[in-house]
């Protein structure tokens, strides 16, 4: 199978002197995590939801207003490309191995046709049927309490390279947190506060505030290939596997995608 077959033929673009509110409104409206910024239709670099939270809660941009910030500042520029005739398996290897979430399709000429990500190489494991969670899961993950700032979910999603963290109270599964939840949650911040009230006020986003509520569980005997329905029908970043009402680990398209390797 080739990238051609399964990569995006419509990649969702932006300019790099657009707003950055533009860009997560386009990333909100096409339910996307990634933008590939273009210049001349070719690709000249990258902008994700990681990008942007990086960058929109630190010292120096907490006196600025988010809607006189551009695209470049935030982008990853440069990025990797693929053509659309190379092998699937050996783009999802780049995406992991990278670890990058998008690899823009370019032709001969440099000139963007198309997208390969993550939710794209998902469609390679329809059929594995017989390998079950319980051998793909991290056990033991990460999580969050319901009542902790954004701010520490949004450190320990830089540090540690998370896109999505299990929210907890006591013990219980209450949601999940996103990087894209953490984005529009502070661009909606810094969109709504001035800048002289932010300092103190950003102390008081919790955790709960932007978490998706009841996020899908299910067992460890889950299949791959069930498990990969769930990803594609939902949209989700992550799958809590819950025994006895307990969260004993999480499963991510990371952790699917190696079932190709």
């Amino acid at each position: 199978m080739i990238v051609r077959d399964l990569m995006s033929h419509q990649p969702v673009t932006i300019g790099k002197d657009d707003a950055i509110t533009t860009a997560v409104k386009t990333m909100v409206q096409n339910e996307v995590s990634h933008l590939i910024v273009t210049r001349d239709d070719k690709p000249i670099g990258v902008v994700s939801e990681k990008d942007i939270i990086s960058k929109l809660a630190t010292q120096r941009l907490r006196r600025v207003d988010v809607s006189s910030l551009h695209v470049s500042s935030f982008m990853t520029p440069n990025p990797l490309t693929i053509k659309s005739e190379e092998d699937a398996v050996e783009a999802v290897k780049q995406l992991l191995f990278k670890g990058i979430g998008i690899l823009p399709v370019v032709d001969d000429e440099g000139k963007l046709v198309g997208s390969f990500t993550k939710e794209d190489s998902l469609k390679m494991l329809g059929k594995v049927t017989r390998v079950q969670l319980g051998t793909l899961m991290t056990v033991n993950p990460v999580t969050l309490q319901v009542t902790e700032k954004i701010l520490h979910a949004r450190k320990i999603m830089l540090e540690k390279g998370f896109s999505a963290i299990p929210v907890l109270e006591e013990d219980k599964l209450r949601g999940v947190i996103t990087d894209f939840r953490v984005m529009e949650t502070l661009v909606g911040f810094h969109e709504s506060v001035h800048w002289r009230f932010r300092r103190e006020r950003i102390q008081h986003l919790l955790v709960s505030d932007a978490m998706e509520r009841m996020p899908p569980s299910v067992g460890s005997e889950l299949t791959v290939s069930e498990a990969v329905s769930l990803f594609i029908e939902k949209g989700l970043k992550v799958l809590c596997i819950v025994e006895n009402s307990t969260l004993t680990g999480i499963v991510t398209k990371s952790d699917l995608l190696k079932c190709l390797l």
